[in-house]
């Protein structure tokens, strides 16, 4: 797919590898990948994904940092910890009150649903990350929790965009997570792997890039981080009234999803058969 490069998302133009001429360059898919939760000290673990193609990336981040500008002061981002708890970059102090912070995530909210579903779709798997440590002290065999959320996420991105855009109509992908992202390695092995399955080219090598960035700096990654951190306050919290325990169901009404919640019986079941190779591992 060729695109203009005024039409380009920021990271798209960077990508100087993949110019055609000096107005175009190539891009099929992009696909973003923010967590929520630690797996060694969280009840539960989450990842969240979005993935779309070039063009409806290149009007998102346009819009969204609009939305963060059109405000005083100016969000200089939407990073779900900080606005929730009046942390980092907006304490009352620096002049975001209860009010402001609400009005941001609103704002971001809304917003998002006007992206084109039939180009876009959110990807979450969750953990019980508290039942899979009790499960590893007894000495039961699992995958890695990273593993198990990569299947259900960036690997369901790759098969959603397979089953709906075809192998060879739109030929290369490109996935970042946030920096630090512990989710990023596991997967970047599990694509070498696929990728050296066959000295002929497969529909591995479409995955051209995996690469870490800055979420500060970075639209489509905020936006996996409001997911991946509403579905966590979800699970971890049960009190409707607290404050952005419902952010999930709004998420959940205005943007199409695949979810999967792996829970204690799940793990139980895995761990009894021992059976999981091929849904996990496997390339």
């Amino acid at each position: 797919m060729c695109a203009q490069s005024q039409t380009l998302s920021s990271l798209a133009r960077g990508l100087a590898k993949n110019s055609l001429s000096g107005n175009e360059v190539l891009i099929s898919m992009k696909a973003y990948c923010d967590g929520s939760g630690n797996a060694k000290t969280s009840d539960f673990l989450v990842l969240a994904g979005v993935a779309a193609e070039e063009p409806v990336w290149a009007g998102f981040e346009r819009d969204w940092a609009r939305i963060l500008a059109n405000r005083s002061p100016i969000a200089p981002y939407l990073h779900m910890n900080e606005v929730s708890h009046g942390f980092g970059l907006f304490k009352d102090e620096d002049g975001w009150d209860e009010p402001k912070r609400l009005a941001l995530v609103k704002d971001c909210v809304f917003f998002s649903q006007t992206l084109d579903k039939s180009k876009f779709r959110s990807f979450i798997c969750s953990i019980d990350v508290k039942r899979y440590r009790e499960l590893k002290d007894e000495g039961e065999l699992l995958p890695s929790v990273f593993s198990m959320c990569n299947h259900w996420v960036p690997r369901q991105m790759f098969k959603w965009y397979l089953d709906n855009f075809g192998l060879w109509n739109l030929p290369e992908l490109y996935y970042f997570f946030d920096q630090n992202e512990k989710f990023r390695g596991p997967f970047a092995n599990l694509v070498r792997r696929g990728q050296k399955k066959s000295r002929l080219s497969n529909h591995w090598h479409m995955i051209r890039q995996i690469s870490p960035v800055d979420m500060r700096f970075t639209q489509p990654l905020q936006l996996a981080d409001m997911l991946a951190w509403a579905h966590h306050r979800k699970l971890t919290y049960n009190d409707p009234q607290l404050k952005w325990s419902s952010l999930h169901t709004v998420t959940d009404a205005i943007l199409p999803v695949t979810r999967k919640h792996i829970d204690a019986a799940q793990l139980d079941l895995i761990a009894s058969h021992g059976n999981f190779g091929n849904i996990y591992f496997d390339a």
